[in-house]
């Protein structure tokens, strides 16, 4: 038998998301305080926005934490690369579409001057 100490991790949760004023030097309203529990440690902050929205940004905050903590990187990092991929695919097909306009417009240019060239 062997002496293993199993590894307990503690998840990151919600603890409170509550309204309040503007931290120091912040200006506008819907201001709210959120604490996000990891054990006996917290972490803290302010966000501006709806209380759903606050609410919904936390909620993926906790789980990119858990993510994390747990070796998931993975997927957190799929959403910002797929996203980049997506922005990259977008550009190279503006610019194709573009070069080929280009080249449409520079062979009916060609044409129009044979042709004057002709009469």
């Amino acid at each position: 038998m062997t002496d293993e100490v199993p590894v307990v991790r503690k998840l990151y949760e919600i603890k409170s998301i509550l309204k309040t004023d503007p931290p120091p030097g912040a200006e506008g309203s819907d201001w709210y305080r959120y604490e996000i529990a990891h054990g006996t440690n917290c972490i803290n902050g302010y966000k501006q926005g709806s209380l759903e929205e606050v609410t919904e940004a936390m909620e993926e905050n906790v789980v990119l934490l858990n993510e994390r903590q747990f070796g998931k990187r993975a997927t957190a990092s799929n959403k910002k690369t797929e996203a980049k991929t997506e922005a990259k695919t977008e550009a190279k097909t503006e610019a194709k579409t573009e070069a080929k306009t280009e080249a449409k417009t520079e062979v009916s240019a060609e044409e129009s001057t044979e042709n004057k060239t002709d009469s």
